[in-house]
């Protein structure tokens, strides 16, 4: 299986917490971090309108490798990039 989750800068209350947005995405960061779930480049549009926002993901460990390998190409790819291109 793999979790994954996009933290998205517009949608926290930094203001109610007295953090600036970098210093809460380091916080969400950490927090994802202690439950195995690692931050990844994206060039998901959302992602990457702000440079506060965080794709993070935890690949299980019986996830077949191809699986994990298509996931990634799709961070930083386009589904139209390539449909045919078997990864």
């Amino acid at each position: 299986m793999i979790l994954f989750a996009m933290g998205l800068s517009w949608h926290w209350d930094t203001q109610g917490l007295g953090l600036s947005i970098r210093r809460y995405r380091v916080m969400l960061s950490k927090l994802f971090a202690e439950q195995g779930f690692v931050e990844y480049p994206t060039t998901e549009p959302n992602i990457g309108m702000d440079p506060g926002n965080i794709l993070v993901a935890r690949i299980g460990k019986r996830v077949d490798q191809q699986v994990v390998n298509r996931f990634l190409h799709r961070l930083l790819h386009s589904p139209q990039d390539g449909i045919n291109d078997g990864v």
